[in-house]
């Protein structure tokens, strides 16, 4: 047999999760799919943070600086919750992604709860029909989510700054939510360096990204050197073809 090639990539989302039927790389693509619906979740809840630390922050503009002190963690504690939230919601899936990567890449993958069966077919349909993104343009958003990812943890710069700094010849300036605080030290900023600066914050990110990469490495494998048989009819024998 041959490699399916860019047929394989060319394939429509909406084939790898359908779980009533076993389809080839059906886990691979359940682990980008989870890798999307990960960064999906930190970008929307931490825009809703971002929103609550800075209603506490409008809110304490107006008082005293010792005022503020004892009241800022107070109103700040919702955003801080829903950070918790997230951070732990994103190891949660991190988790999932190793499951499923380990439980059976190479068809279809064992799937624990009914609900998370519903997100995976959500968000393929999401991307399918408002985006028309097949399995090539997943292993793209994948791989540059991935990209920025490391270089966040590894140069503590983003994606887009390692392309543009050698094209524009300078350091690019980069807005960071500092910038939107209206007081030094305030609980955003100091609970989010805690967490992003933690050991285990680290190791949960890195792990991630590295089941990202196992996953896509795979899915090129799988497309352009492992041959898939193909069906042949079966010809009656000659003799039979004789008599008739």
């Amino acid at each position: 047999g041959k490699p399916p090639g860019r047929r394989l990539l060319h394939r429509s989302l909406l084939e790898f999760v359908d779980f009533q039927v076993s389809s080839e790389c059906s886990g691979l693509v359940t682990v980008l799919l989870t890798s999307i619906l990960q960064t999906l979740l930190m970008c929307v809840g931490s825009a809703v943070a971002n929103i609550l630390y800075l209603v506490a922050n409008i809110v304490l503009s107006p008082v005293v600086t010792a005022i503020y002190n004892i009241l800022k963690w107070p109103l700040a504690l919702p955003a801080i919750l829903l950070d918790f939230v997230l951070h732990s919601m994103y190891a949660v899936l991190v988790g999932v992604k190793v499951a499923m990567l380990i439980s059976g890449w190479k068809s279809r993958p064992t799937v624990w709860f009914d609900a998370q069966e519903q997100v995976l077919i959500w968000a393929a349909e999401m991307l399918t029909l408002f985006c028309n993104i097949r399995l090539t343009g997943l292993l793209a958003l994948v791989c540059y989510f991935t990209a920025d990812h490391l270089c966040r943890t590894c140069l503590g710069v983003n994606a887009l700054w390692v392309i543009e700094w050698p094209i524009l010849g300078r350091k690019p300036e980069m807005m960071s939510f500092a910038s939107f605080t209206m007081r030094a030290n305030c609980p955003a900023e100091l609970v989010r360096n805690a967490v992003s600066n933690s050991f285990i914050y680290q190791v949960i990110g890195l792990s991630s990204s590295l089941v990202n990469l196992i996953a896509i490495l795979l899915l090129i494998k799988a497309a352009f050197l492992d041959a898939r048989s193909v069906p042949v009819a079966i010809l009656p024998a000659e003799g039979k073809l004789k008599k008739h």
